[in-house]
């Protein structure tokens, strides 16, 4: 799947049928299985040829992957980065678990075979559309997914009467927020996608950023 963010000043302004162009790539390219052209100049806003999403399968279980959501890019490693947070999450059947910046749903859909629940939390339309279509996929039914941005969630979700979990989310909100400013000042927006948190009752586990292989 191809996916291309145009810019108003960007050589798609001058192309007068963006869709016979987008068709012409998908045919002269083998094995796009989609060429999606985002952002178009002059309101058109989407163009699409071919499928709009793909599936991956990670750990025997398939994801559907939008044009426009994260996805991890190191396929190989993956796999081990979802098994070490499972390992480390130390995770019992009886836990609920918060997945925050959840993007399609890789981990959530995972650890929900070992948890009650999970509230995956993401700001990505699309995204959210993807892990709630995998979680059918799956036939996974605790999963709850959430259209929002994690810190003003959490301030609603904001619990009164147990201590202990108002502590938690009194900790996650500040974090979000502290990862929120620190990736803007540093002009690295797009690596908050890829940073997982989890909340299981007691166990509060921060995952960093996976990076391709070079």
């Amino acid at each position: 799947l191809l996916t291309i963010e145009a810019r108003t000043a960007s050589a798609f302004a001058e192309v007068d049928d963006v869709a016979a162009l987008a068709e012409t790539m998908l045919r002269e390219l083998p094995g796009l299985a989609g060429v999606v052209i985002l952002g178009i100049p002059g309101g058109h806003g989407r163009v699409v040829a071919g499928a709009d999403f793909i599936y991956e399968r990670v750990l025997n279980k398939p994801y559907r992957v939008s044009a426009g959501s994260f996805f991890q890019v190191n396929a190989a490693q993956t796999p081990i980065l979802v098994r070490e947070a499972r390992s480390a999450a130390q995770l019992s059947p009886t836990d609920y678990l918060l997945d925050g910046y959840s993007g399609v749903g890789l981990f959530s859909l995972i650890l929900a075979d070992d948890v009650a629940a999970v509230h995956a939390i993401e700001s990505q339309p699309g995204a959210v559309a993807d892990a709630r279509a995998s979680a059918i996929l799956n036939g996974t039914t605790n999963v709850i997914a959430t259209e929002g941005v994690l810190e003003r969630v959490l301030g609603a979700m904001h619990p009164q009467r147990d201590r202990v979990a108002q502590q938690a989310f009194e900790f996650l909100f500040q974090i979000a927020n502290l990862l929120a400013l620190l990736f803007q000042s540093l002009g690295f927006e797009a690596l908050l996608f890829p940073r997982q948190m989890f909340f299981s009752r007691l166990h509060l586990l921060a995952l960093g950023c996976q990076f391709p292989q070079l």
